[in-house]
């Protein structure tokens, strides 16, 4: 079996009651099968509390009051674990942070930036994530559990997310240009896949695939055949112009979200009173004086080019290979860039209400805090993913 970690994998460690959250509320803790015949024939005294608790219809751990598991105490410890031990967890709570993606004969391994421990490690790094490939002696799944798998396609989605992660490491442009390269590059490819174009891939691959450090601020290195360079062009100069609008329209995306945590909508809405509902002006003064101030400092000497890229990286190397099931490639990217862009506008948003400062430990809680009503909802991943395709419709 094939492994892809990044460098910073193993350095996670659970904090426990000492995390200034808990990932044991404001959501649905899935219950794997085998823990769920455990908990059913635990013999234990916890075992009646334990079965009482379970939602077994739906395989899930029942909620108290603010959305807590049912066995997250006011420590904000899990009574489970203290009565049970490490081994009567069930894989989601085992393995949280930690998290799979599994496609044939490979795992790919990740932290998600909803936990604070997770977030922190991802954003304080001020060098490009290496990412570890290894193998291991364990048998590869059963072929049937991949029949349908495309592997040509998902070699050419790991391909582009090596051209992906190329663009994104170059010094020689502007983040937000980065971003409008990479979503060109995803939409050149969705457009292969979608009109059954498969052999063009490669072509496109082989653009994009010098477009690193070499060939920034020299336009030519993208085939001139091609009208995607002139219309990226175009792109990026509209994004430049237009930010405002761009990231005005796209933001009631985020009300139309089932709310994990209550106090979501207060921040959401304390954010567009701040950025947007005054109006352009007053935000391009806000964004002139952060760009500013943020560009010379960083958040506590991390700059913020290395917090954006960290942010956009992670959620591709999430995100992005998955559309090897679904099709949807240009989704993928276009919400990693969504989410990596409203996080530095939260950002930015608490800067400017906050004096016109913040702590790195503000831009982690942001980060988490979004990222967790992003991620811990199969219903607000699959708005975000609608959302931008139906924006190619």
């Amino acid at each position: 079996m094939r492994y892809i970690k990044p460098e910073y994998f193993d350095e996670f460690k659970c904090i426990a009651d000492k995390c200034p959250d808990t990932c044991c509320a404001g959501w649905q803790i899935i219950i794997d099968e085998a823990s769920l015949e455990r908990y059913e024939e635990e013999a234990s005294s916890f075992g009646e509390h334990l079965r009482k608790s379970i939602d077994w219809q739906e395989g899930v751990f029942r909620h108290k009051g603010n959305r807590r598991c049912a066995f997250l105490n006011e420590q904000n410890l899990c009574d489970l674990y203290t009565a049970l031990g490490a081994d009567a967890l069930c894989d989601t709570c085992r393995d949280y942070p930690r998290h799979t993606e599994e496609f044939e004969g490979l795992r790919e391994l990740s932290l998600s930036l909803s936990c604070p421990v997770a977030a922190e490690i991802i954003l304080s790094a001020k060098a490009f994530p290496a990412f570890i490939e290894y193998e291991t002696d364990e048998p590869e799944e059963l072929a049937d559990e991949f029949e349908d798998f495309d592997l040509l396609l998902f070699s050419q989605l790991e391909e582009a997310r090596k051209a992906a992660f190329e663009i994104l490491k170059s010094s020689q442009i502007s983040f937000e240009n980065k971003l409008q390269k990479v979503l060109e590059l995803a939409k050149e490819i969705d457009d292969c896949v979608g009109e059954g174009r498969f052999s063009d891939i490669d072509e496109v691959l082989e653009r994009y695939g010098d477009t690193g450090e070499k060939a920034f601020g020299d336009t030519s290195a993208i085939s001139k055949e091609s009208a995607a360079c002139e219309e990226l062009q175009q792109q990026i100069n509209s994004f430049d112009m237009n930010r405002y609008q761009l990231l005005k329209d796209n933001f009631p995306v985020l009300n139309d979200m089932e709310l994990l945590r209550d106090d979501w909508k207060e921040i959401r809405d304390k954010v567009w009173n701040c950025l947007y509902a005054g109006g352009e002006e007053k935000y391009n003064q806000i964004a002139e004086r952060f760009k500013k101030k943020i560009k010379k400092e960083g958040i506590q000497g991390i700059p913020l080019e290395c917090i954006a890229t960290n942010l956009m990286v992670t959620f591709v190397y999430t995100w992005f290979c998955g559309a090897v099931y679904s099709g949807w490639v240009y989704s993928k990217m276009a919400m990693a860039a969504f989410c990596t862009c409203y996080i530095l506008e939260f950002v930015m948003a608490e800067w400017a209400l906050s004096g016109e400062q913040i702590t790195f430990n503000k831009l982690v809680e942001i980060t988490y805090r979004f990222t967790r009503e992003v991620e811990h909802s199969d219903i607000n991943l699959g708005i975000l993913e609608e959302w931008f395709i139906d924006d190619l419709t």
